[in-house]
């Protein structure tokens, strides 16, 4: 839970590909007044957890969380980045057996997900190392040679032996660090599953779908980043800064934009914290 007033109606926040949900606490501070907010991590960010293979899957398991939470609609679900699929499917299947979605935002997706890893799956395995041991400080470039020579002990690798075998020799060579190791593969392995999926959306929402585009992002698919075949009510607004949703005006034009689309709320504080 990401704010406390459990009097508030709920709304949902789904992360994007690393699963975690410290990038949502600006959006959920703009939010605060009006909703209870929720950002589920993903399964797969605590070491241990196998990830799920599908956005059905996942979709599924959020499903389930939310309900313990709120039994009954109206739901409202945010999805950010790859989160924008597992939030849809939500909705297809709490509208599906008769639930009401009072609105799925989708922050800066496009429609359809395809796809990341095929052929090349061990460099692009290792370049998700990459990030996260740098941003976790575990280790920088320049990368050491055995670090560059990873590429050789991962070849013909199945999917779900990649971050396992990289864990083992990272701490192999930092056994120092084993702990942050553990936290960080499990960040690394979750990225991987999800770089395997791929989806389409396949029906019309009957709730409102409300799609946030970054002016950065070009608009190559026609009609709200390719999702206006999948509402019966598709609103587009534009987002000045980029994909992010830390230091920049996004969260609070998210959360004033939601407040303006949710008629089932009298807003407090419409879109401003404090």
């Amino acid at each position: 839970m990401l704010s406390q007033d459990k009097e508030l109606p709920p709304v949902f926040i789904i992360p994007g590909a690393g699963g975690l949900s410290n990038d949502y606490y600006e959006l959920a501070l703009e939010l605060q007044n009006n909703y209870c907010v929720y950002c589920p991590e993903m399964y797969g960010t605590v070491p241990g957890e196998v990830p799920l293979e599908t956005i059905s899957d996942i979709a599924a398991l959020n499903i389930k969380w939310m309900k313990e939470v709120q039994p009954e609609g109206p739901y409202r679900l945010i999805g950010h980045s790859f989160g924008a699929y597992p939030a849809f499917e939500m909705a297809r299947q709490l509208e599906q057996k008769g639930d009401e979605v009072a609105f799925t935002a989708i922050l800066d997706e496009y429609a359809t997900l395809h796809c990341l890893i095929d052929e090349n799956a061990q460099i692009n395995a290792l370049k998700l190392a990459a990030d996260y041991l740098r941003d976790f400080d575990i280790i920088r470039h320049p990368f050491p040679e055995w670090f560059v020579g990873l590429a050789d002990e991962l070849y013909d690798l199945p999917l779900k032996q990649l971050a396992g075998k990289i864990a083992e020799l990272l701490k192999e060579h930092l056994p120092e660090k084993s702990e942050d190791i553990d936290f960080t593969t499990s960040l690394i392995n979750l990225r991987i599953y999800n770089a395997h999926m791929s989806y389409h959306p396949d029906v019309k929402l009957q709730g409102e779908l409300i799609i946030f585009r970054s002016a950065q992002n070009e608009e190559h698919e026609a009609g709200a980043m390719g999702w206006a075949p999948y509402g019966e009510s598709v609103n587009t607004i534009e987002l000045q800064d980029g994909h992010g949703m830390r230091g920049n005006e996004n969260a609070r034009i998210i959360a004033g934009q939601i407040l303006l689309k949710d008629i089932s709320i009298t807003p407090s504080t419409p879109g401003l914290n404090g």
